[in-house]
């Protein structure tokens, strides 16, 4: 499964590299995807090298999307190319939508979710959305995390969705989970 993770600046760190770290070892195709630039600051003002940028990328090409929150993720906000995608793949079973912390808040936003239950950030509300106080929640192929703490939870999450029950389980053990 291709998987394209899309990081604005000022991503929190944990939720997206953790996330790319559990789904390459569960042999994932992954794409880190710089929103703006091929260089992406964090939260903590730590640099990571993008493997490509929204412009560069073909959404179509992609099984999954991937949005990790933090304070950067207002940064997602005015990409229609993304909105885009993102509205195409919540419409299609086969394909896959992940938002955490503060993103499924721009999901809401963008008037993408239809009453689908989500969770988020304990502070943060979501428009059209039924929010659920839990670390993950799955509706279908719309995948949610709470926050920081909650970031192996959603890469295991987002992992069964591409991966059979037994190496998911052979991977926590080896990590440790």
């Amino acid at each position: 499964m291709k998987v394209g993770i899309v990081f604005p600046d000022g991503f929190e760190e944990i939720e997206g590299l953790a996330v790319v770290d559990i789904l390459r070892r569960g042999q994932a195709d992954v794409t880190m995807i710089g929103l703006t630039d091929s260089t992406v600051s964090s939260a903590q003002k730590i640099q990571v090298i993008m493997d490509a940028t929204v412009e560069s990328v073909n959404f179509d090409d992609f099984d999954m999307i991937v949005m990790p929150g933090g304070a950067g993720a207002e940064n997602y906000l005015p990409c229609e190319k993304l909105k885009n995608a993102i509205a195409a793949f919540l419409g299609n079973n086969n394909k896959f939508v992940g938002a955490i912390c503060a993103a499924p808040n721009i999901l809401g936003r963008w008037g993408l979710l239809n009453h689908r239950s989500v969770t988020v950030y304990p502070t943060i509300e979501v428009a059209g959305a039924d929010i659920r106080r839990q670390k993950v929640v799955v509706d279908g192929n719309l995948i949610t995390g709470a926050g920081p703490g909650a970031s192996m939870e959603f890469g295991y999450a987002l992992l069964s969705k591409m991966a059979d029950e037994e190496t998911v389980k052979i991977l926590k053990e080896k990590m440790i989970v």
